[in-house]
């Protein structure tokens, strides 16, 4: 993906096909529009023929109406994710995609699409066997025949948040403070509610801070042992603000 605009790349027939004709879907979701009734159908073609014409933000209104309706239909989170990636609204499309690939087959178009931009995007996505945040200085997936060494790791836990229902992005920014670490600087995103962790980290102190949009929650200081991993869970009741300061329903832009 270049620049801000993180956009779904998909050729038109790929595009009409897969938001017209596909109902793929994963345990417990609905099958296809038709089933939630008229309006939600009528919704649904309107924003799909909106999506064709590449008028995003008619397509973006109809298919978040027609997602109130009937909120466990994939095609239709899939699409609304589509449209919304084409409006460089990131936080919206990614709590799309974060549905889609969470509810869906993992072998589907849908499911691979939406990966594929939260990965680029630089959003965490949880498969099976670990927590995978893309990052500028760290790969996106761990190599298999590599294995992540001085790991600072933990749970980001908060009361009424319970992703991906509630998506709040958490900036975490790891800093040494010694001679011999003072480079080691890295902020990468997560997800509140998920799995924060850092790669490679050289023995030493650090001083960790996690922001939530312009709200500190955390500033803890943490000694890393030589190979050895270190667990910090973070939760309301070693953060910096009470949940009635900071309560869990808040989303945030970019």
């Amino acid at each position: 993906m270049r620049g801000l605009k993180m956009r779904v790349v998909l050729t038109g027939a790929a595009l009409l096909l897969t938001l017209g004709c596909q109902q793929t879907a994963g345990p417990g979701v609905s099958q296809g529009a038709s089933a939630a009734g008229s309006l939600t159908l009528r919704l649904k073609q309107e924003g799909d023929a909106a999506l064709a014409k590449g008028d995003y933000e008619t397509a973006a209104l109809k298919l978040r109406q027609a997602v109130n309706q009937e909120p466990a239909d994939m095609s239709l989170r899939y699409a609304l994710g589509t449209a919304l990636s084409h409006l460089n609204r990131r936080e919206d499309t990614a709590q799309e995609f974060t549905w889609v690939v969470a509810q869906g087959l993992p072998g589907s178009q849908e499911a691979q699409i939406a990966r594929r931009w939260l990965v680029s995007a630089g959003y965490p996505v949880e498969t099976p066997e670990t927590v995978v945040a893309a990052a500028t200085a760290e790969p996106a997936v761990v190599p298999d025949s590599y294995t992540p060494k001085n790991r600072v790791k933990g749970k980001m836990e908060w009361p009424g948040v319970t992703p991906p229902e509630t998506m709040i992005p958490v900036h975490v920014t790891l800093a040494g403070e010694e001679s011999g670490n003072r480079e080691f600087t890295k902020t990468r995103r997560f997800r509140l509610g998920r799995v924060y962790e850092f790669w490679d980290v050289p023995a030493g102190t650090y001083q960790l801070v996690a922001k939530a949009g312009d709200t500190v929650l955390w500033e803890q200081q943490i000694a890393v042992e030589a190979d050895k991993d270190t667990l910090l869970d973070l939760s309301a009741a070693n953060s910096r603000v009470s949940p009635r300061e900071f309560p869990g329903s808040r989303t945030f832009d970019e």
